[in-house]
């Protein structure tokens, strides 16, 4: 295989994959209700949910106008389009720079990784046994 057909190859697996990632996405936040969300487990008289070692991802994303380099996610939800036919997801998380939660960050293709990962950590996918 030439380094072009590789590349190609590459981009087509790339592209599969991220619409693999969203209809995972969107179809476990629907059986969920719409939300799924991570309840930190705070030690006994602990009250700051905001350290970044309570939630399982971490991560970059973009609310529109800006980036935030390190978001600790709490929660991804859905918001159902069918006028234009799509599902558009969010997540909201923790900003680690100012500690503050923060609502609706756009979800991109870029992003489907980590919300994946989210979703894994939150629902205990990581700690069963592959299959």
């Amino acid at each position: 295989m030439t380094p072009e057909q590789s590349y190609k190859k590459l981009l087509s697996l790339k592209e599969e994959l991220e619409i693999k990632q969203k209809n995972f996405i969107i179809e476990t936040v629907r059986s969920h209700g719409g939300i799924i969300s991570c309840k930190p487990k705070l030690e006994n008289g602990e009250d700051n949910d905001t350290d970044q070692d309570l939630y399982p991802i971490t991560a970059i994303f973009y609310d529109g106008h800006e980036s935030y380099p390190n978001v600790s996610v709490t929660a991804v939800h859905i918001l159902e389009r069918p006028e234009i036919e799509d599902t558009e997801v969010y997540v909201d998380g923790i900003n680690q720079e100012t500690c503050e939660f923060q609502e609706n960050f756009d979800v991109c293709p870029e992003d489907y990784t980590n919300v994946v990962a989210f979703i894994g950590a939150t629902l205990g996918f990581n700690s069963q046994q592959q299959e």
